[in-house]
């Protein structure tokens, strides 16, 4: 490859030759020289689009339809039954044969694709013409073609620019609706926090930490202003990682981010509502794909000093590493149940906050960091990151003029969600300085809830006033604007009759009060029972159910298999660990059953059980306990052993100690039935607790092995065995 061999060639003499010279410079001169190098291999050139073509249609197949066309007419003109005989035999030869070419094609495009699921995806939307949202590609295309009479890319660029001014501009009103407090300031943390962190200490990066992280880095094809995409860098990566290497230490050593690497392209997408509104698109940013290098070092320094001096708050479950929504969903909906079962009333507000990524102030968040510790050479990066960045919109083929970007995170970037993360981090210590007691917070990122538990319904609601109060003062000190329309409360309760209702004012207002609240994907009831939830996806899973029969006819077992994983199990899993063990979860069974049942052309009445055993695809049950018992074994610092609570040594001390239970939905919770199945497994698999690879693998070959249809034919299971 003609591309290759010149990068090879180059000696990349005016990098090491200036070390004496900035980061910029140094940049500057690197990404010319690989952008000569690109454009001479690659020049533009003016592409026809043409209508596109099945592959699956070769000359053979088109030949014999001229063939098919043919004898058709010829039938047509002769009543002769032989003639008519064998267009119909040569009709059906060509069906079939059209059926397999398209179902090689398909399948080909799956297996042979680095991101199947992506591939799938297209395959199913694309060739064969499902379509699972009326907003796809397409559409938004059109739609955008239809918009672009009255607004253009300059139209979107100044309202994306504008907007967290707009928001912050709110903030001053909102400073009067609820306190009038000045007990805290972004400006004084360690007065308020009382604590003082080490300052950051980090090395130089290396050749090989530049290979691996281009190599970890996902295959896309899209790029930044600059042409190159992550796929090139890939192909790049063994002739750059060492020029590459020598500029980002200068950085490292000088506090200097590259200013060409501050440039992104945004491109609208469409939401829903009016297309004429700039207000019905959400950006999508695309930053130079060399960013994505510098940033991924940068982070690695960052991320080390906070694990190392345990910085994060312990209440944020967003973009951190063995995190997730489910165990931020775990930790509110754990601290709900436990205060129910300890006869205590509990109740959570869910806060909205409008483009928080978008609001963040620089100045605040400097000051953040170096509290933090993220001192001298690195603050100076950080600094030097954020400041004059530009963008610019691309719509309908055409763009706007650069516009400077003053506040926020960088959207699309690696560093980016780690600032938000240091951003907010102080704010759960605020809270529970300020509330006290029987409060937790719980923050994914942007998303923020707060759970209060207390004796009477009357101090739950002063206390949520309180929170509530407390929240607005450091959202309105940190320059973040709450959209108090989507912010909520709510009562929880194990009764599905009580009445009363809370009253949190603020102003001359009065915080809504809702039934149920989305929380990460998931819709969580009053009363915790999910049944909002299942009602949910019950829709979504019929859905699946349809584009596994649509395209069953073009696809092999193992493709249909990666079909089902996709747009069945991804549903069904979600969340599995809260609802799964619910009545109203074999509703979400009876669909699997169907999805099964098509996938191999079973009749509606034939048993599953084999079925399951032959794709290798667990019942609902026995998912719902693969999915709780690696939860368990995966946060076994959340759970405490017999031994741990007894002195006394018995056969069941390595078992984990069951709480005290009052309430059903306690009982159902995946706190104390985890424990339950946990204690359950066969003595095998929970030896191997300490090892999780060898646990995953052992328990999955359990499960398959007796395909459990329900949660009580698996302590039926445990019983005999026992007994035996």
């Amino acid at each position: 490859m003609e591309f290759k061999d010149k990068l090879s060639e180059e000696l990349w003499q005016t990098i090491f030759d200036n070390t004496n010279k900035d980061a910029n410079d140094i940049f500057n001169s690197f990404l010319n020289t690989y952008l000569q190098i690109f454009y001479s291999c690659f020049p533009k050139i003016k592409v026809y689009e043409r209508k596109s073509t099945n592959q699956w249609i070769t000359k053979g197949i088109i030949n014999s339809c001229k063939r098919k066309k043919e004898l058709y007419l010829l039938m047509r003109s002769n009543n002769d039954e032989k003639l008519r005989n064998y267009y119909l035999r040569y009709s059906k030869i060509l069906s079939k044969i059209i059926k397999a070419a398209k179902k090689l094609n398909y399948n080909n495009k799956i297996i042979h694709a680095h991101n199947k699921i992506k591939a799938t995806w297209n395959v199913i939307k694309s060739d064969m013409g499902v379509n699972n949202n009326k907003t796809d590609k397409q559409d938004i295309d059109k739609n955008c073609e239809e918009a672009s009479i009255k607004i253009n890319a300059e139209n979107f660029n100044d309202h994306f620019l504008k907007i967290a001014e707009s928001i912050s501009g709110k903030i001053k009103s909102n400073n009067s609706l609820n306190t009038n407090s000045t007990t805290y300031s972004p400006f004084n943390l360690s007065q308020i926090l009382n604590f003082q962190y080490d300052n950051i200490i980090f090395h130089n990066t290396s050749t090989g930490e530049i290979e691996e992280i281009i190599k970890n880095l996902p295959w896309k094809n899209s790029c930044g202003y600059d042409e190159i995409s992550i796929k090139l860098l890939k192909i790049s990566a063994p002739f750059i990682s060492s020029p590459l290497c020598c500029i980002i230490n200068k950085s490292l050593s000088t506090g200097v981010f590259p200013s060409r690497l501050k440039y992104s392209i945004v491109t609208p997408i469409y939401k829903k509502g009016d297309k004429n509104n700039v207000s019905n698109f959400r950006p999508i940013s695309l930053l130079p794909s060399f960013s994505k290098i510098f940033e991924k070092v940068i982070y690695k320094r960052i991320m080390a000093h906070l694990i190392t001096n345990n910085i994060l708050s312990n209440c944020q479950f967003g973009f951190r590493k063995n995190t997730s929504t489910i165990n931020a969903t775990y930790k509110l909906t754990n601290d709900i149940l436990m205060a129910l079962n300890n006869k205590r009333k509990s109740g959570g507000i869910f806060f909205d906050l409008e483009k928080a990524f978008d609001c963040v102030d620089h100045g605040i968040l400097l000051v953040k960091m170096k509290y933090y510790g993220v001192s001298g050479v690195m603050y100076s990066l950080i600094e030097s990151y954020l400041e004059n960045r530009y963008q610019r919109v691309k719509f309908n083929n055409k763009l706007s003029n650069w516009g400077k970007i003053d506040k926020g995170v960088p959207q699309g970037s690696i560093l980016g969600p780690l600032l938000f993360l240091i951003y907010v981090n102080d704010l759960p210590p605020f809270i529970q300085c300020s509330v006290l007691s029987h409060t937790s917070v719980v923050l994914f990122a942007d998303d923020t809830s707060v759970i209060v538990n207390e004796l009477n319904f009357m101090q739950l609601e002063k206390k949520l006033t309180t929170v509530f109060r407390s929240m607005n003062e450091w959202f309105n000190s940190n320059m973040l604007s709450l959209n108090l329309g989507k912010t909520c409360c709510v009562n929880f309760s194990a009764k599905h009759n009580f009445t009363k209702k809370l009253n949190i004012e603020y102003g001359n207002k009065i915080l809504l009060e809702s039934n149920e609240v989305k929380f990460l994907g998931m819709t969580l009831d009053n009363t915790i029972s999910w049944k909002g939830h299942i009602d949910s996806i019950i829709g979504k899973l019929n859905k699946a159910c349809y584009i596994i029969r649509k395209t069953k006819q073009y696809l092999n077992i193992d493709a249909l298999k990666m079909v089902y994983y996709a747009f069945f199990h991804s549903v069904m899993s979600y969340g599995l660990i809260f609802w799964g063990n619910r009545t109203l979860s074999m509703c979400v069974f009876k669909l699997q059953k169907r999805a099964v049942r098509i996938m191999v052309g079973a009749g509606n009445r034939d048993s599953c059980k084999k079925i399951f055993s032959q794709l290798k695809i667990l019942p609902l049950p026995s998912q719902y306990i693969y999915s709780l018992m690696m939860f368990v074994v995966n946060n076994m610092d959340l759970f405490a052993e017999n031994s741990d609570i007894y002195t006394t040594v018995t056969r069941n001390s390595s078992n984990l100690h069951l709480p005290s239970s009052n309430l059903t939905a306690f009982q159902k919770g995946p706190q104390y039935f985890g424990i339950k199945i946990y204690n359950s497994l066969p003595r095998k698999i929970k030896q191997l607790s300490k090892n999780k690879n060898r646990f995953k693998k052992a328990l999955l070959q359990f499960l398959h092995l007796h395909s459990f249809y329900g949660i009580d034919e698996f302590f039926d299971y445990r019983v005999k065995k026992i007994d035996n």
